[in-house]
Parts: C-alpha cells; sequence; structure tokens
C-alpha cells in the first residue's frame, strides 16, 4: 500500500529537480543573452515612454553592442 505514497515523493522530487533546473538556466549567463525587440519596448513601455517616442528610434536591424 505504500506504492502510492512513494508514487507522490517521487514526483514531488522530480517537479522540485525541473524547477531548479530552470531556475539555474534562467540566470545562467544572464549578462550575455540576447535583449529581444520585443523586450524593449516592453522595458520603454514600463519606463512610460510613448510608441512615438519608441518609432524614432526604431533599430535599422543593425547588431548593437551592450555599451551601446
Amino acid at each position: 500500500m505504500k506504492t502510492p505514497q512513494l508514487y507522490w515523493n517521487s514526483l514531488r522530487v522530480l517537479v522540485a529537480l525541473v524547477l531548479i533546473i530552470g531556475i539555474f538556466f534562467r540566470f545562467y549567463q544572464l549578462d550575455q543573452k540576447i535583449y529581444w525587440i520585443d523586450e524593449v519596448h516592453t522595458s520603454l513601455r514600463v519606463a512610460g515612454y510613448r510608441k512615438s517616442n519608441f518609432y524614432e528610434q526604431l533599430p535599422t536591424g543593425e547588431s548593437l553592442t551592450i555599451a551601446q
């Protein structure tokens, strides 16, 4: 009768392990990840800029360095 208990315990361990691995890969080399255009748009909107401010400085498709 301990089989269901063993199943639930192993399932909890598996879920916890997947969460830990997911959190690790989310923050692994965070300073080298690419900042996509939709994330830029969202960040600008959260900061209080309007859509017209965004389109005035719309990227041309060139890759930019982190310093730029």
